[in-house]
């Protein structure tokens, strides 16, 4: 439905980023939907998997 809504807004889309851990699934579909590149990107804010 994302996708869906920004088919022809002002600017238009011209890539769609995925963050890992989640995010790159919907992303990469997005951005298939829309026929636009996709990216990905790791981000982490603590030093090990631990809480």
């Amino acid at each position: 439905m994302i996708a869906e809504s920004v088919v022809g807004t002002d600017p238009e889309v011209t890539c769609v980023i995925g963050i890992a851990s989640g995010g790159t699934k919907p992303a990469r579909l997005m951005a298939d939907y829309l026929k636009v590149p996709f990216h990905a990107v790791t981000a982490r804010h603590n030093k090990s998997d631990a809480a």
